[in-house]
């Protein structure tokens, strides 16, 4: 594991804990990095939600906007019987 950073996040008002670093993944003669990044939130002090995102290194480098910018599509809907 290499790079590894912790840092506080926002989604949509919610406070997370994103973690991200990167790992040499092994396989027969082929070598390749995997960058991995990974939200976590607790909601409702009751259930924790990750949400994890495994890319290629290669593929996350030369666009990290794109892959940063998924994280955008995530929602959290109100539960009715709450409210």
């Amino acid at each position: 594991m290499e790079n590894f950073i912790s840092s506080k996040y926002f989604i949509k008002n919610k406070v997370m804990v994103r973690r991200s670093y990167k790992m040499l993944i092994r396989n027969f003669d082929f070598e390749y990095y995997i960058t991995d990044i990974s939200l976590q939130t607790i909601i409702d002090s009751n259930y924790l939600i990750t949400f994890t995102l495994s890319v290629p290194t290669l593929f996350y480098e030369n666009n990290p906007n794109y892959y940063e910018n998924l994280f955008n599509g995530i929602y959290f809907l109100v539960d009715e019987k709450k409210s």
